[in-house]
């Protein structure tokens, strides 16, 4: 289901993840607000009824990023930052990674 919008219907995780980083959420209010749309996405695909659910299609942002993510394929220069902080920083060096 690659290319099924996943970002919500009123764009939720663009914003979300927009707030995370300019730090006006935390990073467990992010996941909340993706977890509540995987969970709305897998309803629709269950009602529109699919015989079996894809998974592995949701990305916080780019899914080149995360198979980077997926493989350690992260330069030393992030190991030191964990989860989200280190998906961002690796992503767009929204973080200090000194």
């Amino acid at each position: 289901m690659s290319g099924y919008p996943r970002i919500g219907g009123r764009r939720e995780l663009k914003f979300a993840t927009e707030d995370y980083w300019a730090g006006r959420i935390d990073a467990g209010t992010l996941q909340e607000t993706a977890a509540k749309l995987r969970r709305e996405v897998w309803t629709q695909l269950r009602e529109a009824g699919l015989g079996s659910i894809p998974s592995n299609t949701f990305s916080f942002y780019d899914q080149v990023l995360d198979t980077s993510v997926m493989i350690d394929a992260i330069p030393g220069r992030y190991r030191h930052l964990d989860g989200l902080d280190r998906y961002s920083a690796f992503n767009f060096g929204r973080f200090p990674v000194d």
